[in-house]
């Protein structure tokens, strides 16, 4: 064989190595799983939610809606195909001109997404991405066959709540692995309650949950999503909607934060201003993969969800945006930006293999799975160096107000108090034991039950637990009264009126009584 003909076989065999090891330029090293990756966009709106008046900010163009306007970016299944022509990263840029008007997708709508798209990784980035260097990026192929058709099965769902403003490219890199891997991804940009900037508080975070709440009654209309098997993952502020949702939607069966806020200072205050917020309710398993050091992080509120079992994998030498796309473009593009970090793309590969291996453990019960969250680091293949893990297992939660209700229905008022005891001495600050809620729980089965014996029951449970409280006497009192037991109603609303002189049922309700 000649020397030029071995020179041949050995590029050619060197590249067939590397096509294999890294398919797509800016998945480094992350191996595609069995199918290929379907990628399409859709436009639809909210008609539920005003996002703008019916003129813009110039009044002299009408709005065709004031809905607001809903762009969710879609990566699923497919077929694997070679042939197949690959999406180019551009097409993520076109998305970002569409996300407050849909519109055609014309050559300056084209122009003004590259644009938006630069502007914005100039502004998570820090730095100036060269011109040369974005064309760089807008050129490369990703994994994404456009509007190509879905594999027949049904697959497990994730959603992912973007950062702040973000949009949809955010996180396309493992968005596009994990639907290699059988896994159906979708996300819509981060935007605020009437404009494009979100803002960061209580009212953004609602926001964004109820965006996250329509992607889900979207994937429930199609037919590649298993709407049984469900998660969320959330990047910094989506930490926020990761956390409401699943305290309002028993649909929720894992949990991802990618850095996200829920391990940070402040979060608390945060998130107890929302009505949904009950620690007894978050009992889904949680990954949190997040800095190793920060002067800013704070575990409290992951400590405090003890229901769940939570994987914590702490990544060493990463920024904040290092666990998103953001640091794989910085790190497999020279030039990119000046300031790049040893762990880029090794943290960030380590990133998707637990987020992938977590989501199968989970939601398809794999056993590889549960084996790589139970294994040290270095058994998965990684050095102490990158990573450190650590596993806070769940305790058994007490059951939700509605559970209970149904215990009290279904097994008596008997057995109910032994749960309700024996709970309480479990965890006195559950939702559950609260006064309001007890006294909620007790007029459900006065009126709507239709069950007197059990309200009396429950509304002298709140009578133990309150016994300075003027409401629990003046419940317990008209339970009683329902039950036609007029000398245990007028002691009730006596007590009550003792404890409160300014109760002027009790005042009403007691004249009427002794009017008899």
């Amino acid at each position: 064989m000649n020397r030029l003909l071995k020179i041949l076989l050995t590029v050619l065999i060197s590249f067939s190595s590397f096509a294999v090891a890294q398919p797509f330029r800016l998945w480094g090293d992350l191996e595609q799983g069995s199918y290929g990756v379907g990628f399409r966009a859709v436009f639809l709106y909210d008609h539920s939610r005003t996002f703008k008046t019916k003129y813009d900010e110039s009044e002299r163009e009408k709005e065709a809606t004031s809905a607001r306007p809903i762009q969710i970016a879609l990566w699923y299944p497919t077929k694997k195909s070679e042939r197949a022509p690959k999406m180019l990263f551009a097409e993520y840029a076109y998305l970002v001109a569409r996300e407050e008007r849909f519109g055609e997708l014309t050559a300056t709508a084209k122009e003004r997404g590259r644009t938006l798209l630069h502007k914005s990784l100039n502004r998570w980035l820090k730095e100036e991405v060269p011109d040369n260097k974005l064309a760089e990026l807008l050129g490369m192929r990703t994994a994404c066959i456009k509007d190509a058709a879905p594999a027949k099965e049904r697959f497990p769902t994730l959603i992912v709540a973007q950062g702040a403003s973000q949009s949809c490219f955010t996180h396309s890199i493992v968005c596009e692995y994990l639907a290699s891997h059988g896994y159906v991804v979708a996300t819509s940009p981060s935007m605020g309650t009437y404009g494009r900037e979100i803002t960061i508080d209580s009212r953004g975070g609602e926001t964004q949950a109820r965006d996250v709440e329509f992607i889900i009654g979207y994937l429930h209309n199609i037919s590649m999503a298993d709407e049984e098997k469900l998660a969320l993952a959330g990047f910094s502020f989506g930490g926020s909607p990761l956390m409401i949702v699943p305290m309002r939607n028993t649909t929720i069966d894992a949990l991802v934060s990618l850095d996200s806020f829920v391990g940070f200072q402040g979060v608390l205050p945060h998130l107890q201003q929302s009505p949904s917020f009950d620690i007894g309710r978050m009992k889904v398993p949680l990954l949190h993969v997040v800095q190793h050091t920060n002067p800013f992080l704070d575990s409290s509120l992951i400590d405090t969800l003890r229901y769940a079992d939570r994987y914590i994998v702490r990544i060493k030498g990463l920024n904040h945006f290092d666990f998103s796309s953001l640091g794989m473009m910085s790190a497999i593009i020279p030039g990119f930006v000046q300031n790049t970090r040893p762990n880029q793309r090794a943290g960030y590969e380590a990133l998707a293999h637990y987020v992938l291996n977590f989501l199968d453990a989970v939601l398809k019960g794999d056993a590889a799975g549960k084996k790589f969250l139970m294994n040290g680091v270095e058994a998965n293949g990684f050095s102490p160096d990158l990573l450190e893990m650590s596993v806070k297992k769940g305790t058994k939660p007490p059951p939700t107000v509605e559970e209970f209700a149904d215990i009290i229905a279904t097994r008596g008022i008997a057995h109910a108090r032994e749960v309700f005891v024996a709970e309480k001495q479990n965890a006195p600050d559950n939702t559950l034991f609260k006064e309001a809620i007890v006294n909620r729980l007790g007029y459900e089965f006065l009126y709507a039950r239709d069950m007197v014996d059990a309200a009396i029951e429950i509304f002298r449970w709140n009578v133990e637990a309150y016994p300075a409280s003027s409401n629990v006497y003046d419940s317990l009192g008209e339970a009683y009264l329902r039950k036609e037991n007029r000398e245990l109603a007028i002691k009730n609303y006596q007590k009550s009126l003792e404890l409160n002189p300014d109760n002027t049922n009790a005042v009403d309700v007691l004249k009427s009584l002794n009017a008899k």
